[in-house]
């Protein structure tokens, strides 16, 4: 015969606990990329605007091609990362963060708070997988997934245009309003933990 004590303790080897949780944006990435409408569309025009013509310019110097591209990982986050500029510059950052096999999610998890809090007019645009390997056919040197066109007078306004539209702003809701208070958003999580 078994005691009571000891038959409690085989039935009830785990208790129902409440942890709390905090909704945090530096653990919750979702959403800080820019949502693009029409990606494929984007893509073409992407193609036949700028890589395409790039394939005939394989031989020259990427510092001599009618527009200005920067490819270089280190390059793109200084350039993100000015504080005060001496003249504003408007550009394009084409971003293929879906193509994870060659672009490691943690080297551009912070690209999207650099390009929102950077003083330069940065479209954001994520990019669909398959990207990388399409703008590496094109004859860029893509290391890291990142392409950042200039906008100056050599592209086509219907090109600029065409992409706005269909890029939503870069949004962090957590920075905005930085001095307006707001309460913690805390949660319990219902869970479950063996009994000592």
């Amino acid at each position: 015969m078994s005691s009571l004590k000891a038959l409690d303790k085989k039935v009830a080897t785990r208790k129902q606990v409440y942890k709390p949780i905090l909704s945090s944006p530096y653990v919750n990435d979702l959403g800080q990329w820019p949502h693009v409408n029409e990606q494929s569309v984007v893509v073409e025009l992407l193609k036949s605007t700028i890589l395409n013509k790039c394939v005939h310019l394989t031989n020259v110097e990427m510092s001599q091609w009618p527009w200005s591209l920067e490819i270089d990982y280190n390059k793109i986050v200084s350039l993100l990362s000015e504080k005060t500029p001496a003249t504003p510059l408007h550009m394009f950052l084409f971003v293929c963060n879906k193509d994870t096999k060659f672009v490691p999610s943690i080297l551009l998890q912070q690209i999207p708070t650099l390009a929102y809090l950077c003083p330069h007019d940065v479209t954001l645009v994520q990019l669909p997988t398959g990207s990388f390997e399409m703008i590496r056919n094109s004859g860029i040197n893509l290391q890291n997934g990142l392409l950042l066109l200039h906008i100056n007078d050599q592209i086509d306004p219907k090109f600029v245009s065409a992409i706005k539209e269909r890029v939503q702003p870069t949004t962090q809701p957590w920075l905005d309003d930085l001095n307006e208070y707001r309460s913690t958003q805390l949660d319990l999580l219902t869970t479950t933990q063996p009994i000592r």
